[in-house]
Parts: C-alpha cells; sequence; structure tokens
C-alpha cells in the first residue's frame, strides 16, 4: 500500500480520511490495484491489469493516489482550482512551472 502524504491533503477535509478503502472494497469483494496516480509507468500497467481479469465475475478497483493541482506552486492542494478557470498570466506560470512550451498564447 502507497504511504498519503498528509502534508498533501488539500485544505479541503478528506472524507474518506482514516477509511482503509482498498480494505473495505476487497472485503466487498473487489480486486483492488494502488498505484501513483502521477506516474504514467504505473497507470498504464494497472489498465492493462485490469483489463486482463475481463473474464472474471470479481469487479476491479483501480485507487490512484494523487494530489490536486500537482507541480503548480498556487494550485498545489488547492480544491478551489477543480471548477475556476485560470488567467492568461497564470497559465503562463503554469507553464513556466510544468516546463511546457506555449504554442501561440
Amino acid at each position: 500500500m502507497l504511504a498519503i502524504n498528509e502534508q498533501h491533503r488539500g485544505d479541503r477535509g478528506d472524507p474518506w480520511s482514516g477509511i482503509d478503502l482498498r480494505g473495505l472494497f476487497e472485503k466487498l469483494g473487489w480486486r483492488c490495484l494502488e498505484i501513483d496516480g502521477h506516474d504514467f509507468s504505473q497507470i498504464v500497467p494497472a489498465l492493462e491489469n485490469a483489463k486482463a481479469s475481463g473474464d472474471s465475475d470479481q469487479p476491479t478497483m483501480i485507487i490512484a493516489h494523487t494530489i490536486k493541482g500537482k507541480g503548480v506552486h498556487f494550485t498545489e492542494g488547492k480544491h478551489e482550482w477543480h471548477s475556476k478557470v485560470a488567467t492568461k498570466e497564470e497559465l503562463k506560470i503554469v507553464a513556466a512551472e510544468l516546463g511546457i512550451e506555449e504554442a501561440g498564447v
């Protein structure tokens, strides 16, 4: 099981805090895969693993641990960015912090 970094829990209470989500679903008969949701080298194999069990009646859950707004100093861990639109200036900062080349902005 991945360790959850409590420092990056965001600025809202986690409704699942303290709940062993994997354990709960495994007791209900689910097959659970747990990954770092920011690591594509884990995402694709987890999806392939889930698809490979397609003949089984057992459902599969992928628990992908992520941090809201990861990699951008003013969005990381801030729940309001799920519904907020960035300004052109903020988009330039995002592009710089994530190493993205801007295209005609």
